[in-house]
């Protein structure tokens, strides 16, 4: 999928150098019941930089767990989720769709609280050992 996304960026910057414009010519997925204009090039940019982070974190997991030989969750992992979730979060402002607003908003409020969790523990185990 991400490779799909950076193929229509592309596609979209040739198009743009090509007629001096910077919007795309064509929509991303199906077409917009509410008749928005086609999504610009640092649209798709902007979506395609949320996805990346967010892909990310799968990478990473994987990677910690294949060293470990167990299942792991590296603190990487949750700092790529909310800064995917942020600029995806962005996004849907951007195109006003309150699902995915309401899917990354959500996403982000539990990756935030897992970090915190993960900081109370260790200024815990910080005032244990001191």
């Amino acid at each position: 999928m991400l490779i799909g996304y950076g193929a229509l960026l592309w596609l979209c910057l040739f198009a743009a150098t090509r007629s001096g414009e910077l919007r795309c010519d064509i929509h991303v997925g199906k077409p917009h019941l509410t008749g928005k204009a086609p999504l610009a090039c640092e649209e798709v940019a902007m979506a395609d930089w949320g996805q990346a982070f967010f892909s990310m974190r799968f990478l990473v997991q994987w990677i910690a767990s294949e060293k470990r030989k167990e299942s792991v969750i590296p603190l990487s992992f949750w700092f790529f989720s909310i800064g995917g979730g942020l600029t995806l979060f962005t996004y849907a402002l951007h195109r006003l769709d309150p699902v995915f607003i309401l899917g990354e908003g959500a996403g982000i409020f539990i990756c935030s609280r897992n970090l915190y969790l993960i900081w109370r523990k260790q200024q815990a185990g910080a005032r244990i050992a001191s």
